[in-house]
């Protein structure tokens, strides 16, 4: 099972969320140490960068492609640090994209492209991040900028923008910062309202009869998931109540016994693994019948007699409990990168997967290595069908794609299903 998480602090990537890569160069994927030599260089923020080496002019005619040389996609990625546990799951995503690009190419003005992988440790450091994509842009050249994460993220927008890069962030706050003021930056993750409908979607698949919703949560945790959803689900008939306590209180037997006196069909729970936990456990304590299921979306829990749904923040497959041909294919094709990979660590792979391969398509449509406006202009046109679902970037830049929920029984029994709002 997967464990990605739904809170607004890393990587649900990460996540679940609060809702958070061949031709590549090898020798920085199998030596990590090559990683840390890159010493102050490095910057933590998931930066692809777009170069073009050794371009031609196009063949005309029907003639076959010539080759055209190397696309570059540059990547700043925590490798190290507090995030470095995150970092070999995303490059070995990215990885994989690459290879499945180059097995046909990228043709731009009549030549094919080969796509190599270009990898900078950030050290989960944001200031290292910045520095290392400032001189990425001006020296190197890179136009398109993959991450970063959590704060990362934040100092990297505008100094993209300044440079006139495209920046595709995982970062939770990505896609409440698209817009006018950065046209150039695209969330990896959908929008909070598409994720948090596919949610209440998810509720009414596997809970049709559902009439009363209890979030519980430490206040301010995750407001932005209250609002929003409490108005999705009365749209839907559903009435939703919050129960708050201040953060960082760990006896919660008082709301506990609140939400258990108003007899809630389904609960809420999340935003940070160990609150989650915490809370539910506190709420079958108080009283509360383990027929009531809960919308977990922190984390997977194991299995405590309590149904619960786990609801994916980017991903319409949960690798950890699926399989399919075309799952399984791309669980072997991590190994080449990331030997012995769990379930968490093959959803972690996908999150920038994706991005890469659209990516590559719209640069393709764009018939330009160069011109980010039209590049960013095609990354709204292009879109890829994998494992049963489409992806694309919408006209706001946020990821559109059919969201796996996941279901758990209190036996450990697992369904999933693809929503979208």
């Amino acid at each position: 099972m997967g464990s990605l998480r739904f809170d607004r602090r890393l990587p649900r990537a990460a996540t679940g969320s609060n809702w958070a890569f061949q031709t590549v160069d090898k020798e920085r994927l199998v030596q990590p140490i090559r990683f840390q030599q890159l010493g102050r260089k490095v910057t933590g923020l998931l930066a692809v960068a777009l170069t073009l080496v050794a371009c031609g002019p196009g063949s005309s005619g029907t003639a076959a492609p010539s080759a055209g040389g190397n696309l570059t996609f540059g990547a700043i990625v925590g490798l190290s640090g507090i995030f470095g546990q995150y970092g070999p799951s995303y490059t070995a995503g990215m990885n994989v994209a690459a290879d499945r690009v180059n097995a046909k190419g990228i043709i731009v003005d009549g030549k094919k492209l080969t796509l190599k992988m270009r990898y900078i440790d950030d050290r989960s450091d944001a200031q290292v991040a910045l520095a290392s994509g400032i001189q990425m842009f001006r020296d190197e050249h890179v136009n398109i900028l993959f991450g970063p994460l959590a704060s990362e993220a934040i100092s990297m927008t505008p100094v993209a923008a300044e440079h006139n890069v495209i920046n595709i962030s995982l970062a939770t706050q990505a896609p409440d910062l698209v817009g006018p003021k950065y046209p150039l930056l695209f969330a990896a993750l959908p929008a909070n309202n598409y994720r948090i409908g596919a949610m209440v979607a998810g509720i009414q698949k596997f809970y049709p009869n559902t009439k009363k919703v209890a979030f519980l949560t430490g206040s301010g945790g995750n407001d932005t998931i209250i609002g929003p959803m409490t108005t999705q689900l009365a749209a839907a008939g559903i009435t939703g109540t919050a129960f708050t306590y201040p953060p960082g209180t760990k006896d919660i037997s008082t709301v506990a016994t609140k939400v258990v006196a108003a007899a809630p069909d389904l609960i809420v729970v999340g935003n940070s693994p160990e609150e989650q936990t915490s809370d539910v456990e506190q709420l079958t304590a108080a009283g509360l019948p383990k027929t009531v299921p809960c919308l977990c979306y922190s984390t997977q829990m194991k299995p405590n007699g309590r149904d619960q749904l786990f609801p994916s923040a980017f991903s319409p497959v949960d690798p950890g409990v699926q399989t399919s041909p075309e799952i399984d294919k791309f669980k072997a094709d991590i190994t080449k990168y990331l030997p012995n990979p769990t379930a968490f660590n093959v959803q972690l792979a996908l999150a920038y997967y994706f991005t890469i391969r659209l990516t590559a398509l719209a640069v393709e449509k764009a018939n330009s290595t160069t011109d980010v406006k039209a590049i960013a202009k095609a990354m709204t046109e292009v879109s890829l069908t994998e494992f049963g679902a489409q992806f694309q970037w919408a006209g706001n830049h946020t990821i559109q794609v059919p969201l796996a929920v996941t279901q758990i029984s209190g036996t450990g029994v697992s369904k999933v299903v693809q929503v979208s709002p």
